[in-house]
């Protein structure tokens, strides 16, 4: 399959018009999906997963102290001692507050050439839950403020140095560190798999809520897990409860939001997340 169909897909200098495609020739959005396997695979000839597997640093990079400061431009100078004195706890600790210092190291890494919205900060402390608009809480990325079009690389990347540095922190062997980043990987690619055969509305409405996750049949976990439920449930229905007025107090009643289940049945949602 070739790339150029692909390519063609997205977009041509025809005067705006658009992509211009020949009788035997479709939108990008009418591939089918194995024609869209196909066309991935072969992104693998200019960018082979073996070429990710080394970083070297390149010869001008800059401080990483220095970028930290260059990210700090605009923010409220009287907070920035306390997020230095968080940063400087540990390795994992100065991990989480340096994402454009890994970005800048990413950017000299090879890449597909795909882009997506990243979330740009994924690291494993930015996955949690949080109440939805429709009342329910979910399991997922909860850290969106660096998020930016970027290749999807940069995130996976992000979020399996993430485990590599915690496991050192907490004095794990590089064998467990190893094996934690490459379950992260293969869950990875094991749920895109599976997300790919979805229609696009069963893909929007998929979510995993928290009794799902993996380890919750201990009772200590699920009791932090609810509490945490309960907080944000509470923070949601605070903010949609009421508003003030100069001249009364106006109480809107909390109506809500009906949201399709997911398609995807459980026991199969319960399977993926055990992959983490």
């Amino acid at each position: 399959m070739s790339l150029a169909l692909v390519r063609n897909a997205k977009g041509s200098s025809n005067g705006g018009r658009g992509a211009r495609f020949g009788p035997n020739q479709r939108p990008e959005q009418a591939l089918t999906q194995a024609e869209r396997y196909a066309a991935g695979k072969e992104l693998r000839k200019a960018c082979p997963r073996e070429s990710h597997a080394a970083w070297k640093a390149p010869r001008d990079r800059r401080d990483a102290v220095e970028l930290v400061l260059a990210s700090e431009k605009g923010r409220l100078p009287e907070l920035l001692p306390l997020r230095h004195g968080r940063m400087v706890r540990s390795a994992f600790t100065f991990y989480r507050g340096a994402a454009l210092t890994m970005a800048t190291d990413l950017a000299s890494t090879p890449t597909s050439g795909i882009r997506v919205q990243c979330c740009g900060d994924a690291h494993l402390c930015n996955f949690g839950g949080f109440a939805t608009p429709e009342r329910r809480i979910i399991f997922s990325i909860n850290d969106l403020d660096e998020t930016l079009p970027a290749p999807w690389e940069w995130d996976l990347k992000r979020l399996a140095a993430s485990f590599v540095v915690a496991c050192r922190d907490n004095g794990l062997g590089e064998g467990v560190a190893g094996d934690v980043a490459t379950t992260c990987v293969r869950s990875y690619r094991e749920s895109m798999a599976e997300y790919s055969e979805l229609r696009t509305l069963d893909l929007w409405y998929e979510s995993l809520e928290p009794d799902e996750l993996p380890g919750m049949d201990d009772p200590a976990l699920r009791k932090r897990s609810r509490s945490g439920s309960r907080k944000s449930g509470r923070r949601a229905g605070a903010r949609r409860s009421s508003r003030s007025s100069s001249s009364r107090r106006e109480r809107f009643p909390s109506s809500r939001i009906s949201s399709p289940p997911s398609s995807t049945p459980r026991a199969t949602r319960r399977a993926r997340s055990r992959r983490w």
